[in-house]
């Protein structure tokens, strides 16, 4: 049934939905993550080569969006977004810190959570097998592209409304009526249940440009240090000027001359930066 047309879950997904209790919810951080991998002999210069990609340029599915369907992915922690790219050692990201610009609440639907404060405790069988579904639906490993439609089809039946603002949190009886803004759902490169602190996010481009914005820049990498600890190493950090453009502390040129000398952001020796190519 995964690999089923997306469409053809939403009638399924409104059934199994009648068993679930959502609380839509906003998030208690101030700030969110979303990372890039560096592109080769350059840093990023604007900050819309970092937030979600233009729709023309989605070629292929990802856990929530199609074809054609651009979402901006972001976690709650820097360890959390660097995680979910998969990293490997000697790899250089941008990791964009993003934040509200105004006071407007932004409310989130938790999904797949278990044992959580974001999952709501199973009021019956039912429930309890819907949030599971759920779960294992948001965290799962893919082989094909295909595989992503189910989980496409619940971002699409959720995100694909609005909702009035209102207190806090939220109880909806009805997801029609009281329906949320983004996606909050269990980290999938680490989903333990004791991960209590790196989540997923997921927003529809139009809310994010009518209440976020990317602030600020840091370029960071993965090094195995004497001990055979993988370590994050801080690089260079870029503020975001009012046209968007990026202003780094060093160049790229700098950055490659400190790092090729074994020296980080902060001017501290580190060796194991010396094997880094950017």
């Amino acid at each position: 049934m995964n690999n089923a047309p997306v469409e053809n879950h939403i009638p399924l997904l409104e059934l199994v939905m009648k068993s679930h209790h959502s609380t839509v919810t906003t998030i208690d951080n101030d700030v969110l993550y979303r990372s890039r991998v560096n592109n080769k002999g350059c840093l990023f210069d604007h900050v819309d080569q970092l937030k979600y990609p233009d729709p023309t340029l989605v070629k292929h599915k990802g856990r929530l969006n199609g074809v054609g369907q651009s979402i901006l992915y972001a976690s709650t922690s820097i360890a959390g977004t660097i995680i979910e790219s998969r990293p490997n050692i000697n790899y250089v990201v941008t990791i964009s810190k993003i934040k509200r610009k105004n006071d407007s609440l932004v409310y989130f639907q938790p999904l797949g959570f278990r044992n959580h404060e974001y999952g709501n405790p199973p009021s019956n069988k039912c429930h309890g097998l819907v949030s599971d579904y759920l779960n294992e639906e948001l965290v799962k490993q893919v082989t094909a592209e295909d595989d992503y439609n189910s989980s496409i089809a619940i971002n699409n039946f959720f995100m694909a409304k609005s909702l009035k603002y209102g207190p806090t949190k939220l109880n909806v009886i009805n997801i029609s009526i009281a329906p949320n803004l983004g996606l909050l759902y269990p980290s999938v490169q680490s989903k333990l249940i004791s991960n209590m602190t790196t989540h997923n996010i997921a927003m529809k481009p139009s809310i994010y440009e009518n209440h976020y914005k990317i602030f600020e820049t840091d370029v960071y990498c993965l090094i195995l240090d004497t001990d055979d600890d993988i370590v994050q190493i801080h690089l260079n950090n870029g503020v975001i000027s009012d046209n968007g453009r990026i202003n780094w502390k060093f160049t790229f040129s700098e950055m490659v001359k400190r790092t090729s000398e074994g020296v980080d952001y902060y001017g501290h020796r580190e060796e194991c930066l010396k094997k880094i190519e950017f």
